[in-house]
């Protein structure tokens, strides 16, 4: 049963995506940190979590169900012992949470922006559009779908959306180091089985530039608080920045072990 389960979790790809749910964790716990909105906020924080666990399931789900052919040709094998049906019930399960979990907030807005969060999930590996294999496009879908969700928190306290949109900011573009390090990381399996990635059309040298730019980009946003050091808050921007710069290394990290390992290759 316990090897089931794991297996399960290996199919949506769960370790794959920690990444995503740590900084999404980061940027909801200074939120309600810095807001002092824990109180008003721990029932929708709940669903959240459980909506933006369902969403990256089903987002991942359909990613494997479109690409397995491109997997097998790559000599993955993603689906380990599971049919193609329990691959697809699992798609339906997790896709209507991802739709009906919204409705729990009570809020148009969320609701709207739930089912925008939807249509990209789906049409970033599934026919027609198949957003992944379209370049620059596949690129910022992935990095926005997998964020939009934090600006549900825009509509659950609007009297602090400022803050909401520059934790999103800072969220954006963590969000392109990691989609450009899986890019880069794929480049060769890629090219070989024709995926149009963002990092296949510039290729590593241009990428490598492109991602040493949103280091600097990065850097810059994260010192934004300090630029209010000599009016307002003093320690609480300082820790903001702080905060923000400890998990942003990680990304860093991650992100230069994928372009040493491409050149390697």
């Amino acid at each position: 049963m316990i090897k089931r389960i794991l297996n399960v979790l290996e199919l949506i790809r769960y370790w794959q995506w920690q990444d995503k749910i740590q900084t999404v964790l980061i940027a909801i716990l200074s939120l309600i940190i810095f807001t002092n909105t824990l109180s008003l906020l721990w029932k929708e924080i709940i669903i959240f979590f459980c909506y933006f666990y369902a969403a990256c399931s089903y987002g991942y789900l359909i990613n494997l169900y479109f690409d397995e052919h491109v997997d097998k040709q790559a000599k993955k094998f993603p689906l380990l012992d599971f049919s193609s049906y329990f691959v697809k019930i699992l798609i339906g399960i997790t896709g209507i949470l991802t739709l009906f979990l919204p409705f729990l907030f009570h809020n148009g807005s969320i609701i709207l922006l739930s089912i925008i969060i939807f249509f990209m999930a789906t049409f970033y590996s599934a026919p027609p559009l198949r957003f992944k294999n379209r370049d620059i496009w596949g690129l910022a879908v992935a990095a926005i779908t997998q964020r939009l969700p934090f600006l549900f928190f825009v509509f659950l306290i609007p009297e602090h959306k400022t803050f909401t949109f520059y934790l999103f900011g800072w969220l954006l573009i963590i969000g392109f180091l990691i989609e450009l390090a899986h890019q880069i990381d794929d480049y060769h399996n890629d090219l070989k089985t024709g995926i149009k990635t963002a990092g296949v059309s510039w290729g590593i040298k241009k990428t490598k530039k492109i991602i040493y730019a949103l280091f600097i980009i990065l850097i810059i946003y994260m010192a934004i608080p300090l630029i209010q050091l000599l009016t307002t808050q003093i320690n609480q921007n300082i820790f903001l920045s702080l905060i923000l710069f400890i998990f942003s290394m990680e990304t860093i990290r991650t992100t230069m072990e994928s372009i040493d390992r491409a050149y390697r290759r």
